[in-house]
C-alpha cells in the first residue's frame, strides 16, 4: 500500500473540511470547526503540517486541451513533461489567521516543524497531537484524521469517538492495518 496516496488523499478532505468547501454539502459544520491530526510522533505531525500547509506531494499542470488544472499522472500524462509544477498547498497562506505562519502557527517545536495548533481566518482550529503524548479529552471535534498506525491505537480510537459524537463528525484514519487490524476495523 505504499505509495497508494493514504496520506494525501485524507490531507484532501481535512483542507475541504477546514476550508467549507467540501464537495458534499453540509458535510461538516461551517461555524467554529475543529479538527484533530494525530500522528505517531512530531516528525509524522510536520509531514502532515507539510502536506497540508506547504507542499502537497504532486506535481500539476494546464492541461493544453482540457484549459483545465489536472494532477500529473506520470504514465499518463509524460508528453506534457514540460508543463508539470509544483501544487499549491492544500490549505493556502492566505487562509492563514492573520495571512502567516508566524500569527497562526503555534509550534510544538518551531526547530523541528512540529505543529500544535493551526488557526484559520474562518474561525477552524486544526490541533496536532502526537500518538506518543496525552490523548485529549473534553474537546469536540468534526473530524479528526489519524495517519498511519499509532501506539496506544485502541485506546486513541475510544477517546475520539466520544470527542465527534455532539457536534456529529467523523474520523478518518489513513493507514495500512497491519499491528492495529482490529482497532483499524
Amino acid at each position: 500500500s505504499n505509495r497508494g496516496g493514504k496520506t494525501c488523499t485524507a490531507s484532501a478532505e481535512v483542507a475541504m473540511c477546514a476550508l467549507h468547501r467540501h464537495y458534499i454539502t453540509d458535510k461538516y459544520h461551517k461555524d467554529d470547526v475543529r479538527i484533530a491530526c494525530i500522528g505517531a510522533d512530531g516528525k509524522h505531525l510536520a509531514l502532515m503540517f507539510e502536506y497540508l500547509f506547504e507542499k502537497p506531494p504532486y506535481k500539476i499542470f494546464m492541461h493544453p486541451d482540457t484549459k483545465k488544472w489536472t494532477v500529473v499522472i506520470p504514465d499518463q500524462h509524460r508528453q506534457y513533461k514540460h508543463l508539470w509544477e509544483d501544487a499549491d498547498p492544500l490549505i493556502p497562506q492566505r487562509y492563514l489567521h492573520g495571512g502567516s505562519f508566524k500569527t497562526a502557527v503555534l509550534w510544538e517545536s518551531e526547530k523541528g516543524h512540529i505543529p500544535k495548533e493551526v488557526r484559520l481566518n474562518n474561525g477552524t482550529i486544526i490541533r496536532f497531537y502526537s500518538a506518543l503524548g496525552k490523548i485529549p479529552k473534553g474537546i469536540k471535534f468534526d473530524l479528526i484524521w489519524i495517519d498511519e498506525e499509532i501506539e496506544r491505537a485502541g485506546r486513541w480510537i475510544k477517546e475520539m469517538q466520544a470527542r465527534i459524537i455532539d457536534r456529529n463528525g467523523y474520523i478518518l484514519w489513513s493507514a495500512t492495518p497491519q499491528l492495529a487490524g482490529q482497532d483499524f476495523f
